[in-house]
C-alpha cells in the first residue's frame, strides 16, 4: 500500500474510532443518565488537567519535589521554572501548544511526499485526534514535554546529527527514563560518542537540577525517595490503582480481580516474579532489534513497545509515543497489502479510545485491548523477521536503517 492509501484508512479508522465512542458514551450520560465512568471516554472530569496543575503549584514553591505528586526526577520541573509566575490555567496552554505543534511539525516533515491537502489533513487528524493525544492533553501529564524533547531527537537522528540529538535525547530520559530505550538507535548507528555523550548529559542533568532545589543534591535526593516510596505504595502494589492502562502489570491486577487472588497481601512476589519476567522480555526484545531486524520503523516500534508494557506503571496517554513508529510505517516503503492493513488496524485499535463497559473508574476494556493488540504486534514483527531468509535481514557491516 503506498502512504496515501495507508494513512487515508487510518485517518478514517481514527476519526470514526473517536466520534463512535464519544457518541455511545454521550447516549449513555445524556439520554440514559448513567454516571462517571460510563458517560466519557477519558479520566475522571473532577481532576481534569491535574498531573499538570499539582506538580506546577509545587514548582510554584521553589521546591518541586515536596509536592504530594511530584512523582518525576529532578530535571523534569526545570522546564517549568520560566512559567512559574504564571497561574497554572495561563501556563498549561503554553505546554499544550509547544506539544501540539511539535506533533503537528513532525508529522507534516515527514509526510512530505503527499500533497498538500492530503499532508495538511493527515498531519492535523492522526496526531490530534489519537487517544494517547487525547488523554495526555486533559490530564495535563508532563509527558507532553517528554515527547518534544523524543521528537527533537528524532528529527536530528534523522539529519544524522547523532551528537547533537544526544542533547534532546537526554534532556528526555532525565524526566523520564523510558525513552532511554532509543539511545539503542544510536549504538545500531554505532555512534558509540553520541551514546556515551546521551549518558553523561543524563547524569549531569539530573544532578545539576537536583543541586539547585533547595537541600542540594542530598536533600533533593531524600525528597526524591520519599516519592518513589509514595509511589510503590499507591501505584504499583495497590491492586485496585490503574487496572486499565497499558502495563502488563495491569492485566496481573486484573486477573488477581477475577480470581479473587490477594494481591496486596502477595505484593511482593508478585512484583518480583512480574520484574524477573520484565526483564526477559526486555533482553529478548533488544537482542532481536539489535541483531536481527533492520528496517528501522519496526525497530522502533519494538523500543516503543517495551516502553509501553513494561514499566510497572504505564498510563494511556504514553500512546503518544507510539505515534513515532506509525509515522514511520505510513512512509516505509509499500509492502504486502494484507500485512499493511494488519498493521494499520492494530494501530488503529490501539489509537481509538476504548472506554467500554467498564467495571470501575480504574478498569475499562482498554486496559485488556491495548496491552494485548501491543503485543501481537511486537510477536508479529519478531516472527516475521526471523522467518526470513538472513540475505533479506542483514545489510552490509557499516549500513544502518534509516530514520525518517
Amino acid at each position: 500500500m503506498q502512504t496515501w492509501e495507508k494513512t487515508r484508512t487510518l485517518c478514517v479508522i481514527i476519526v470514526v474510532g473517536l466520534a463512535g465512542a464519544i457518541a455511545y458514551h454521550a447516549v449513555l450520560g445524556h439520554v440514559f443518565g448513567v454516571p462517571y465512568p460510563g458517560n466519557s471516554i477519558l479520566y475522571n472530569p473532577d481532576i481534569q488537567f491535574s498531573d499538570f496543575y499539582w506538580i506546577f503549584e509545587a514548582v510554584q514553591t521553589g521546591s518541586p519535589l515536596s509536592g504530594k505528586w511530584s512523582l518525576y526526577f529532578p530535571f523534569a520541573y526545570l522546564p517549568l521554572f520560566p512559567l512559574a509566575g504564571l497561574p497554572w490555567q495561563a501556563a498549561y496552554p503554553i505546554l499544550v501548544v509547544i506539544f501540539t505543534a511539535s506533533l503537528v511539525r513532525f508529522f507534516w516533515e515527514r509526510l512530505a511526499a503527499l500533497e498538500s491537502p492530503r499532508r495538511l489533513i493527515a498531519s492535523l487528524v492522526i496526531p490530534l485526534l489519537s487517544a494517547g493525544t487525547i488523554y495526555a492533553l486533559d490530564r495535563g501529564n508532563i509527558d507532553q514535554l517528554v515527547l518534544v524533547f523524543t521528537l527533537a531527537f528524532f528529527g536530528l537522528f534523522a539529519r544524522s546529527r547523532y551528537m547533537w540529538s544526544a542533547v534532546p535525547l537526554a534532556a528526555a530520559i532525565a524526566m523520564k527514563v523510558y525513552p532511554g530505550a532509543f539511545g539503542v538507535l544510536l549504538l545500531l548507528r554505532r555512534q558509540y560518542k553520541a551514546a556515551a555523550l546521551t549518558g553523561i548529559l543524563t547524569l549531569v542533568l539530573t544532578l545539576g537540577a537536583s543541586a539547585l532545589y533547595p537541600g542540594g543534591i542530598a536533600g533533593t535526593y531524600a525528597l526524591w525517595q520519599e516519592r518513589m516510596n509514595f509511589l510503590q505504595t499507591t501505584y504499583v502494589a495497590n491492586p485496585i490503582m490503574h487496572q486499565g492502562s497499558l502495563s502488563y502489570l495491569s492485566l496481573v491486577k486484573i486477573g488477581a480481580r477475577v480470581i479473587h487472588f490477594d494481591f496486596a497481601g502477595h505484593s511482593g512476589t508478585v512484583l518480583f516474579l512480574y520484574s524477573a519476567m520484565a526483564a526477559a522480555i526486555f533482553a529478548v526484545v533488544l537482542a532481536y532489534v539489535m541483531l536481527r531486524e533492520r528496517e528501522a520503523w519496526r525497530q522502533v516500534y519494538l523500543l516503543t513497545f517495551l516502553t509501553l508494557v513494561l514499566p510497572q506503571v504505564s498510563f494511556d496517554y504514553k500512546l503518544i509515543f507510539l505515534l513515532i513508529p506509525l509515522v514511520m510505517f505510513l512512509t516505509a516503503g509499500p509492502g504486502r497489502r494484507r500485512e499493511d492493513l494488519f498493521f494499520l488496524w492494530a494501530f488503529g485499535v490501539v489509537l481509538i479510545p476504548k472506554a467500554y463497559f467498564p467495571l470501575d473508574s480504574e478498569t475499562k476494556m482498554s486496559g485488556i485491548i491495548n496491552p494485548a493488540a501491543l503485543t501481537i504486534m511486537a510477536g508479529y514483527i519478531m516472527w516475521t523477521g526471523l522467518r526470513r531468509p538472513v540475505a533479506a535481514r542483514v545489510e552490509p557491516a557499516d549500513a544502518a536503517p534509516a530514520i525518517t
